[in-house]
């Protein structure tokens, strides 16, 4: 073998190894419980590699998901998930998007993601799973919870 073909081959097997994990590294995932009615957490939005600014903000949840509550941050979406002896349930999320991502996102689902608040350079958005079966719950369960939603957003305040 060549010294270029050579060269090649581990430059190849370096890259799949390594994986794509971007210019900023790998968004490790974040989860936290709700221990209070008020959940504070930070988002950004991350778009080819360009991380947008990062915002703080608070919801006030019912007080009886406190400690049923916990939260996964996934990089540009907050996760609001039940806990049950099973794992833990989506019931919505809450993710930022750049100018373009939102655009593009609302073109292509148009009435799935609900818009909360934008700034001039991020929009803030949120969505439900369809219905109990995509949320992983007891039909009742889920219908209750999504039911509260959206008062929840309505509570939505960039900090």
């Amino acid at each position: 073998m060549t010294k270029q073909l050579r060269l090649a081959v581990l430059i190849t097997l370096v890259l799949l190894l390594t994986g794509c994990s971007g210019a900023f590294g790998d968004y490790p995932t974040i989860t936290e419980a709700a221990t209070d009615a008020t959940v504070v957490r930070s988002l950004q939005f991350i778009d080819e590699g360009r991380l947008g600014p990062v915002y703080t903000f608070s919801v006030d949840i019912p007080d009886e998901w406190v400690g049923q509550i916990q939260t996964r941050n996934d990089g540009n979406s907050i996760y609001f998930d039940y806990v049950t002896e099973n794992g833990a349930a989506p019931i919505f999320f809450i993710e930022a998007l750049s100018i373009s991502q939102f655009w593009e996102q609302v073109g292509s689902y148009p009435g799935i993601y609900e818009d909360i608040q934008w700034t001039r350079d991020t929009y803030f958005i949120y969505h439900l799973p369809r219905d109990a079966y995509y949320s992983g719950l007891a039909r009742d369960l889920y219908q209750a919870l999504a039911a509260q939603v959206p008062q929840v957003i309505t509570t939505f305040q960039l900090q």
